[in-house]
This record gives C-alpha cells, sequence and structure tokens, in this order.
C-alpha cells in the first residue's frame, strides 16, 4: 500500500473498475492505479473527485488529504478557527466547562480502574466511599 499524490490543479480522478482514474485539462487519462494499492490520497490544489470514487474510497479506509496549492493544510485552517471557537465559549461558562471536566476526569478514572480491576480504586466523590 502506498500513498497516491495528485499536485495539478487541473487533473480530475474519477473511478472505474476499481482502478482510480487521474486525467489532464483535456480529459486524457494520465494514470491508472488499483484502489487496493493505495492507503492515501493526497490533493494539492484544486483536483476535481467524483462522489463514486470517495465513497469507494471510504468503504476502504482510504485516508483522503486536501491541501491548498502551495501545500498547507486547509485543515490547520479549519482547526484554528474551531480552538478559538472553544476557547470563546470556556471563557463564557467556565463553570459549566469546569464541571464537564471533572465528570470527565472521574470517568476516565472509572474506566481506568475497572481495567487493571482493582476495586479500591473505583472510589467516587459521587459515592463518598
Amino acid at each position: 500500500m502506498s500513498d497516491l499524490f495528485v499536485q495539478r490543479s487541473n487533473y480530475s480522478l474519477s473511478l472505474s473498475n476499481h482502478k482510480i482514474i487521474v486525467k489532464n485539462g483535456q480529459g486524457q487519462i494520465v494514470k491508472e492505479i488499483s484502489i487496493h494499492l493505495v492507503e492515501n490520497l493526497l490533493i494539492f490544489g484544486q483536483v476535481q473527485v467524483t462522489t463514486q470514487l470517495l465513497r469507494v474510497l471510504a468503504k476502504k479506509n482510504v485516508n483522503v488529504y486536501y491541501f491548498t496549492g502551495e501545500g498547507r493544510r486547509i485543515f490547520i485552517q479549519a482547526m484554528r478557527e474551531r480552538m478559538l471557537e472553544i476557547h470563546q465559549y470556556v471563557e463564557v461558562d467556565k463553570k459549566r466547562y469546569t464541571f464537564f471536566y471533572m465528570a470527565d476526569l472521574q470517568i476516565k478514572g472509572l474506566i481506568r480502574a475497572f481495567e487493571s480491576l482493582k476495586p479500591e480504586l473505583y472510589v467516587t466523590g459521587y459515592t463518598g466511599e
């Protein structure tokens, strides 16, 4: 299994007979790759991908990564924006965040105790035992 890099914005990707078909801007086939050989698909720029190909890639657990033409990951920008949104939410409602954080820690502690099979570690703030 290997990675498939598509770095030309005028290329398009489609599916035919369990093969990924790579076509240039004029519609000429540039490459045909068996879908079974691809573990990751890395797309740079504005490459066109058919829905049928994306559906098969998802069923075969092939990772698809999108990059800008310069190679910067698009998702990094989206993740940064989401982290800022979360930070703003936490600042507005610190009490609720603290409650969920503590509940999460307790649940994780219970799971670890259960996994280690040490009953003495099952004591929580809720039971008071």
